[in-house]
């Protein structure tokens, strides 16, 4: 792979990774206001949220950190861009994010809104 190819994957796998992030987010405003129950599976973001939940868990139990920053950041580095980061996605874009928060907090977050969807998903 050329560096060009690989700087044009990077971007790609940000975009995603944003994507991913806002489909989060947004679930998780759905999750706190307590917008699911077992009619929302019915909805195709439903199981979106759900999948997005899992493999940010996934990623998390298997690699330590997210698949999604690991891959980017080595794209960029294959492709000697001079854009490179430390740390996590989130906090390429909120620099003053603690790392205890980045890296133990955000995935307790979504392990405790992942818990939260499911009551609400299947509560009697």
């Amino acid at each position: 792979m050329d560096a060009a190819q690989a700087a044009w994957l990077a971007k790609l796998v940000a975009i995603a990774h944003a994507t991913l992030v806002g489909v989060t987010m947004y679930g998780v405003v759905g999750v706190l206001l307590g917008r699911f129950s077992r009619a929302s599976l019915k909805r195709p973001f439903a199981w979106i949220f759900i999948g997005a939940c899992v493999l940010q868990l996934s990623s998390y139990a298997l690699f330590s950190e997210c698949l999604l920053t690991r891959w980017e950041k080595e794209l960029l580095e294959l492709a000697g861009s001079p854009h490179t980061y430390t740390g996590t996605f989130l906090q390429r874009f909120i620099p003053d994010l603690p790392d205890s928060v980045a890296h133990t907090g955000i995935p307790l977050i979504v392990l405790a809104i992942f818990i939260g969807l499911l009551l609400q998903i299947f509560r009697r």
